[in-house]
């Protein structure tokens, strides 16, 4: 895809996804939390140039937050096409790949690192698992102390009637 030189917007997102671009925002963010930082400390501190710092402070900050709404992180390539992440990465390019699937022969690189994916999720969902029911037997063992406990309250409260009915019943 051909953008015109003139379109500013273009421009401003390729020169975000310089070094450049990246280096400037981290500073300006930087910078901008750290003069709003002692503007705020100058307020608290009732000191007079309190209210200049916090306005330069929050004005950079509005124009570090303006710049990087013009931050691409999901597309940092060239064409915007092919994003690498840690799926992709290692595999063939896409019509190998699809001839791979179709063949069923696997792609060395790429098949081992999705068995160990699998592998590694399997693992973590199996210690869920283990966990769920850890749980559930401790949560069987606190019904059933839980039960026993009120049955015998409930002892502990028929006796307690029984006595008071036997004391009042003497003191008449």
């Amino acid at each position: 895809m051909k953008y015109s030189r003139f379109n500013i917007i273009y421009r401003l997102q390729k020169w975000m996804d310089s070094v450049a671009g990246q280096t400037f925002l981290n500073y300006a963010y930087s910078w901008g939390a750290s003069i709003v930082i002692l503007g705020t400390l100058f307020k608290l501190t009732h000191m007079p140039s309190a209210d200049l710092w916090l306005f330069l402070g929050m004005g950079t900050e509005v124009l570090v937050f303006f710049i990087s709404a013009f931050d691409r992180p999901f597309d940092k390539t060239l064409d915007g096409m092919a994003l690498q992440n840690s799926v992709t990465q290692g595999m063939a390019p896409q019509s190998q790949g699809m001839q791979d699937v179709n063949t069923g022969k696997a792609n060395g690189k790429a098949h081992e690192e999705a068995e160990r994916m699998v592998k590694a999720i399997s693992e973590a969902y199996r210690r869920q698992l283990e966990s769920i029911e850890e749980g559930t037997r401790v949560s069987e063992d606190i019904s059933r102390e839980l039960k026993q406990q009120a049955y015998e309250l409930s002892r502990i409260s028929r006796t307690m009637a029984g006595v008071s009915k036997a004391v009042a019943g003497k003191s008449e």
